[in-house]
């Protein structure tokens, strides 16, 4: 009977770890300060901010693709400005509105890596995501992250899901 029981646990201790294993190479959702996101595997996730707003950063591994997520109050400006404005103080490209939304997007070249920035504003709060380094090699996670992105708050759900 006792060899019987150290069986079945090491037996269950087996199948926990192989669920383990195979439930950590997909994404995780987490929950920062405004939203959740799915993080996909082997990424890390960073968050900053304070009362005015708050930033994610999301980093591939070995840090080849960087996602920013920011939300922060838009000082009543719309995105079209808040977008020129983010283009000029990045030295990128006059920013492009993004067909069939109320967004911005311009690409820009930081430290030699390529960013493209899309802006959006609604009602008072604006969305700043960017998208530095390897974009097509991690499109499908990038991908994941956009449309996993929720929030309890009606004005920032509005603005992830545009």
């Amino acid at each position: 009977n006792e060899v019987c029981m150290k069986i079945r646990l090491m037996s269950l201790l087996a199948a926990l770890f192989i669920v383990c294993m195979f439930g950590s190479a997909a994404s995780e959702v987490t929950e920062f300060k405004n939203f959740s996101a799915d993080v996909p595997s082997g990424w890390n996730s960073n968050e900053s901010g304070n009362e005015m707003g708050s930033m994610v950063l999301l980093m591939a591994p070995g840090n080849k693709c960087v996602v920013t997520i920011a939300l922060q109050p838009s000082g009543g400006m719309p995105a079209k400005d808040l977008a020129t404005m983010s283009a000029q103080a990045l030295k990128g490209e006059a920013p492009e509105k993004v067909d069939g939304s109320e967004a911005y997007a311009f690409n820009a070249t930081i430290n030699g890596m390529k960013t493209i920035t899309r802006v959006q504003e609604n009602e008072g709060t604006v969305l700043v995501f960017t998208v530095a380094g390897d974009e097509a090699a991690n499109k499908d996670a990038i991908k994941s992250i956009c449309e996993s992105m929720d929030s309890k708050d009606a004005k920032i759900k509005a603005l992830l899901k545009k």
